[in-house]
């Protein structure tokens, strides 16, 4: 597979982490600034297999799931469990998360987004408080996770959390989330850079 991203992208990091623990090969390369807005009107990163190009992160790692059973859940009911976590992670969480950070940037705040976000880290804390994943082992649902520890670095300690921060402690230990850090740091190295192709 292919994985291109324009530069500090924290939708890569997700990518990349999925195919490390995927255990697939693929080639990452970086864009310039704004090229996918103005060529395929979206953000990035692109992931590229063979006649297969995905535009939006979520479906890109369901693909990547489904070409290796190491992220996909073994029965029917954790599979749908997982699905559910990777839709409140796009259509909830990530959203609210980004209203507020715009808030914030404005020095303003938006209680309502915070609710949301709140009520999603509670359902997680839940999730997680007799298991070490999602889903109760690790799957394609916990990939979603690189949101919240870009969140973690930012400052945010989820210390109300303590379930939770664990699940995400435990995940940065993984050797596989270490690799796809190193690989989202080369990837934005200025000599992978490439120019739009005409």
């Amino acid at each position: 597979m292919l994985v291109e991203s324009t530069a500090r992208r924290v939708r890569t990091r997700f990518v990349l982490f999925a195919l490390e623990e995927a255990g697939l090969p693929y080639e990452s390369r970086i864009r310039p600034p704004g090229c996918f807005a103005r060529e395929l009107k979206t953000a990035g990163p692109v992931v590229t297999d063979g006649l297969l190009r995905f535009l939006e992160r979520n479906a890109a790692v369901r693909h990547i799931a489904q070409s290796s059973k190491c992220l996909t859940p073994q029965t029917p009911h954790a599979a749908l469990d997982a699905e559910t976590w990777l839709e409140l992670q796009a259509t909830w969480l990530r959203p609210a998360g980004v209203r507020i950070r715009e808030a914030a940037q404005r020095g303003d705040r938006d209680t309502d987004s915070e609710q949301t976000f709140n009520r999603c880290l509670i359902r997680h804390e839940r999730a997680l408080e007799h298991d070490d994943y999602l889903v109760g082992e690790f799957s394609v649902a916990n990939c979603t996770a690189t949101l919240l520890l870009a969140c973690r670095a930012a400052g945010e300690p989820f210390s109300f959390y303590p379930a939770l921060a664990a699940s995400l402690d435990r995940i940065e230990q993984r050797p596989v989330w270490q690799r796809a850090a190193v690989r989202a740091d080369e990837l934005h190295k200025p000599c992978k850079t490439e120019s739009p192709q005409t």
